[in-house]
Formats: structure tokens, C-alpha cells, sequence
């Protein structure tokens, strides 16, 4: 399949049973053949991460969501490559170059994913730029702020804002993350 699944209510369940069973089906391949730990490594890092990825920027996927949809990849994928499934996150997911296994970690890379996107449209003024600065807008209003909303608190501002939307998503991720937004909107 091509593209995502959304229920009309925009909740991601169908999408993560669809990712989970994505995740499953290559755990169970991977762990039924009698390929090299490094075939093994190979497949852990160049096949199954592209397939989870591709829907990411496009979901509001948490990061409780996005460890449930990559736990058996992690479990097998790892076990296979000679590395203890066990490892910590921190060395799970961190960069080779700096002693990590370089393993996807979906969360980051779909909230970073849509956030530069998200800059991009924005920046280059195309129409879902133009839709992405309504939605800000939108919860500019529902926040009851002025200004950029980015110099506030998401913290603080979360309790206010009904609304659950992608740029939501992408704002807590930023905020969470450390990250100073400078996009200006309307």
C-alpha cells in the first residue's frame, strides 16, 4: 500500500496496527532465515526502517505509539545482528559514528520529519504553507495568546488548546526537544 490509513475521526489506530503488522511480518522473516549477522544488520538498518518511515510526517503517532510499532523490529532486528535487544535507548538509537547502533528511532524521525517540512512549506509560501499558518492561527486563538505562539510554554499553553492537530503534534515535539522556533506567522 501507498499512502496512510486514517479513520475519519483522524485517530492513528488503523495506521499502527498497519505499521505493527509491517514491523511483525519482517521480524518473523528475519528470524525464520539463515542470513549473516551482518545481512542481518543490513536489513535492520536499509529495509523495514524506508517501509515505517514513509507514513510518519503525514500521522500524529506518540512516542509510546511509535515503540509499540518498532518493538519487534528492535527485538529481532537487533538479536540477529548479535547486539543485546535490551540496549538502552540512548545506544539503541544513537549515531554509529559516535558509538551508538544507529537504529530508527520513528518518533524523531517523523515529528523532525513533518517539522521540516512544515518549515519548508511555510518558508516558501506555498498553499500548505499557507494552510500550516491558519492552523497556527487557529491555535493562537484557542490558546487565548498574542504574538508568536512558539514564545510560549507548549506546557503551559497545552491545557487550553482542544484541538488535536499535526502542527499540535509537531509543536510539542520542538518544544520537548529543545528547539527555538523562529516561524513567523500571520
Amino acid at each position: 500500500m501507498l499512502g496512510i490509513y486514517m479513520a475519519p475521526d483522524a485517530n492513528n489506530v488503523p495506521q499502527i496496527q498497519h505499521m505493527r503488522k509491517q514491523a511483525t511480518d519482517w521480524a518473523s522473516q528475519l528470524n525464520g532465515s539463515s542470513i549473516s549477522k551482518s545481512e542481518a544488520w543490513t536489513a535492520l538498518h536499509c529495509t523495514i526502517p524506508m517501509k515505517l518511515k514513509y507514513p510518519g510526517p503525514a500521522c500524529t503517532l506518540t512516542r509510546a505509539q511509535c515503540q509499540f510499532v518498532m518493538a519487534p523490529v528492535n527485538k529481532i532486528g537487533l538479536t540477529r545482528s548479535g547486539i543485546t535487544s535490551t540496549l538502552p535507548s540512548p545506544f539503541r538509537v544513537g549515531p554509529i559514528t559516535s558509538g551508538g547502533a544507529g537504529v530508527l528511532d520513528l518518533y524523531t524521525d517523523t515529528r523532525a520529519g513533518t517539522l521540516m517540512y512544515l518549515i519548508d512549506q511555510i518558508w516558501r509560501q506555498t498553499s500548505s504553507g499557507s494552510l500550516a499558518n491558519g492552523i497556527i492561527e487557529n491555535l493562537v486563538i484557542e490558546a487565548g495568546v498574542t504574538g508568536l505562539l512558539w514564545d510560549y510554554s507548549f506546557t503551559l499553553l497545552k491545557q487550553w488548546i482542544s484541538t488535536d492537530t499535526l502542527l499540535l503534534h509537531t509543536w510539542e515535539f520542538a518544544f520537548n526537544a529543545g528547539l527555538v522556533l523562529n516561524i513567523h506567522h500571520a
